[in-house]
């Protein structure tokens, strides 16, 4: 008689498949704690499925107890992920994974928390789903798989009227070579022959499933004879297109003094330099930030 009412609530009776045990506790604070059936004395304690009782005293003599059910519960069903769309497509398009419906949690390996996602990359995709106790099931994994659009690059080498020319294209199934003559090839490093002298572009056309890219180059073939004066046996010049700076690659047979001139469409020269060159390759700057936008001679 006199004693207070005192509630007991507990908290922590269920735990998921999968895990050792739940840590049980009563949420309100009382002076002692007396478990059954393990007799431990403190306000929690750790718990297998199984029948428990507790009681409780406030510490001025008055008592109560509870009696109570630890239950193990089922993880939910594995979780299907549903594909609207096609696992592999090409770079730019996606695929939407949709999770079941009807849980309150969802946890996707990418970090996020939606029942939907929709996925532009390559990579393996697993979905979690979370039931209102907190039990949890994963699915079976799905993998994405994007196939790059092809980048066209290429390197080369220009000796006298050859050009060498190295693919160094990525993603690419197939190669198309134009060299600016009227003459192509479709093998991965061709090798090409110019009939004379001039300026030409050779163009990389690289093609997969997914589409194309190209890559040009316009370079200067030199008309060079055994009696040409100037001794230049190899001529290139990158970039090209230029925006604020040209780098002309020169190989000369032997010391000689060379005078390069630009000229614009009207003939008129533009830019002009005369430098002593040595032997072997020589790297020539030229700033062209004065130069309005337009196609020059050299």
């Amino acid at each position: 008689p006199g004693c207070p009412s005192m509630p007991i609530t507990m908290d922590g009776l269920y735990y998921c498949v999968g895990e050792d045990s739940t840590l049980v506790s009563v949420v309100e604070p009382y002076a002692t704690y007396d478990w059954s059936p393990n007799g431990e004395q403190t306000p929690y304690i750790w718990a297998q499925a199984g029948f428990y009782s507790v009681v409780v005293s406030d510490g001025q003599g008055c008592v109560d107890s509870l009696s109570f059910n630890v239950e193990q519960l089922d993880n939910p069903v594995e979780p299907v992920i549903t594909v609207s769309g096609d696992l592999q497509f090409c770079q730019g398009g996606s695929v939407v994974l949709t999770g079941p419906a009807g849980y309150p949690g969802y946890q996707w390996n990418t970090g996020s928390i939606t029942q939907e996602i929709t996925v532009y990359e390559s990579g393996i995709y697993v979905l979690e789903v979370i039931d209102s106790i907190g039990c949890s099931s994963a699915s079976a994994s799905v993998e994405v798989i994007v196939d790059q659009l092809p980048i066209a690059s290429f390197s080369y080498t220009l000796v006298d009227y050859t050009i060498n020319l190295n693919n160094l294209s990525q993603y690419e199934t197939g190669t198309e070579w134009t060299f600016g003559d009227g003459a192509g090839d479709v093998v991965e490093d061709p090798s090409h022959t110019y009939d004379e002298g001039g300026v030409y572009t050779v163009t990389l056309i690289a093609t997969n499933d997914c589409g194309s890219d190209t890559a040009n180059l316009t370079l200067g073939v030199m008309n060079i004879g055994v009696e040409d004066a100037s001794g230049i046996t190899a001529f290139s010049m990158f970039p090209n297109p230029a925006h604020d700076k040209l780098v002309m690659e020169l190989v000369l047979a032997e010391d000689r003094e060379l005078t390069v001139s630009f000229f614009d469409q009207l003939g008129q020269v533009v830019i002009e330099r005369t430098q002593d060159l040595k032997s072997g390759t020589n790297n020539l700057d030229f700033n062209l930030s004065d130069l309005a936008a337009g196609v020059y001679s050299i």
